[in-house]
């Protein structure tokens, strides 16, 4: 009669000591998983914002122009940098009505002021990125 197999534990099974290669390779494999997840997450928060501006220029672009002028562009891009001015006023006269000092909208209000003056070094070094409203072809394409 021929031998019952030897049943071979697997390597889930096995206890891995903390020194050995197996689990440097495992938390290498791990770290590498982490790190692209971070990056896709990244990209994501970056498409997203950058889908929220395109969004918000298709919105506020003038339907009857056929093509804007620099200084239009330029008139286009400051009411951006100033599209949440009434809501910081509101935060604004929040803070102002009572006795007590409220941080009822703090966080809200540091993240308003925080995008606004990276928006404002972007525009004063590197420029704005915008849709391409000078171009006719472009402008129609966004609308």
């Amino acid at each position: 009669m021929p031998k019952a197999p030897k049943v071979k534990l697997s390597q889930e099974k096995k206890l891995i000591h903390p020194n050995s290669r197996k689990a440097a390779q495992l938390s290498k494999q791990e770290a590498h998983r982490n790190r692209v997840q971070r990056s896709l997450s990244d990209t994501t928060k970056k498409l997203e914002l950058l889908g929220q501006k395109l969004r918000w220029y298709q919105e506020h672009v003038d339907e009857e122009k056929m093509q804007y002028t620099r200084e239009e562009a330029c008139e286009l891009i400051n009411i951006y940098l100033h599209r949440f001015d009434e809501e910081l006023e509101q935060i604004e006269i929040v803070h102002s009505v009572g006795k007590r000092k409220s941080e009822q909208h703090r966080s809200r209000s540091d993240v308003i002021r925080m995008t606004l003056e990276r928006e404002r070094a972007d525009f004063d070094t590197q420029g704005l990125e915008i849709p391409d409203v000078l171009n006719s072809k472009n402008l129609t394409l966004l609308r």
